[in-house]
């Protein structure tokens, strides 16, 4: 249905192709330079992933800094063909067998949830700033901006306190004879092994991965034209991940949905084209090719064990 809508709204409006348009902005002054930055700074983004969870595991610290990070993008290998990159810890584990299972599981999951927090964060920035300063954004008319703060910000703060409170959650969750409750409970005994310091390091990593995306978004939408300055960005950033994190979608790297949503906020602008063309240029920067540089060294490692 997103990837539908997504055509269907670039098909009313633009007699241009993607390819011819992309082929114009690529000529364009500075493009390859940004591109290659762009490129850079993907491995800047999953090198702190990587700081992040050696920070939240402090057992494979012992492994070289390069090995821990091969890790990181075998991850990504699986993590593309599971909705919303759900089997990350899966190529984890199954690059770095001499770890318990359970131990990578849950340190991944501390990881994920500090990045949720960090996007929570950088939405209600966004939120504000858009309010603040009137960016022409469209929002669905049940969803004003007040509505999303009033709903998300007290969730973002919940998350931000359970990050370093988990005791009141698990001790609410104990009582819930579910199995799901337990799960997670268990997850959060976890998570109370670290101390503040520790969790502060990993919630202030998955802050600069934020950073370097709202970085790589920023240099994409200069290649493609769309009229942004560096504090629009971020506030288009924190609204577009707000929307497409909660939506879930079964493509590879969210495809479809967040064009969708990206389209849809850019509406009133007539920005779709080259919002699709800088979403695609991220995803595949972001999403494939270390998805495919994590195919490659978990065969190879697979190759060098027979």
């Amino acid at each position: 249905m997103a990837i539908y809508y997504v055509y269907q709204q670039f098909d009313e409006k633009h007699n241009e192709s993607i390819a011819s348009f992309v082929n114009s902005c690529l000529r364009n002054d500075n493009a390859l330079l940004y591109i290659f930055i762009i490129f850079l700074l993907q491995f800047t983004n999953y090198g702190l992933e990587n700081l992040k969870w050696r920070q939240s595991f402090p057992e494979i610290r012992k492994e070289g800094v390069f090995k821990t990070w091969k890790a990181v993008y075998a991850g990504n290998a699986i993590a593309i063909f599971t909705p919303d990159r759900l089997g990350t810890f899966i190529g984890r584990f199954s690059y770095l067998k001499n770890y318990s299972k359970t131990k990578i599981t849950y340190t991944t999951f501390v990881g994920n949830y500090a990045q949720l927090t960090a996007t929570l964060a950088f939405s209600i920035a966004g939120l504000v700033l858009a309010w603040n300063n009137n960016y022409n954004f469209k929002f669905p008319s049940f969803l004003s901006v007040p509505t999303l703060l009033l709903v998300f910000t007290p969730i973002t703060i919940l998350m931000l306190s359970l990050f370093y409170y988990q005791e009141i959650l698990t001790s609410i969750l104990q009582k819930v004879k579910w199995k799901w409750a337990e799960e997670i409970a268990t997850k959060l005994e976890f998570v109370q092994s670290y101390k503040n310091l520790e969790l502060t390091l990993i919630l202030l990593l998955a802050f600069m991965r934020y950073f370097v995306f709202v970085g790589q978004f920023y240099l994409a939408v200069q290649i493609f034209q769309l009229p942004f300055d560096f504090i629009e960005t971020l506030s288009f950033c924190g609204i577009f991940y707000l929307f497409s994190t909660f939506i879930p979608s079964p493509f590879m790297g969210n495809l479809g949905t967040r064009e969708a949503v990206g389209v849809f906020l850019l509406s009133n602008i007539d920005g779709e084209l080259r919002l699709i063309s800088a979403s695609l240029l991220i995803w595949l920067i972001n999403v494939v090719f270390p998805s495919v540089l994590g195919g490659f060294i978990f065969l190879t490692k697979k190759g060098k064990a027979q």
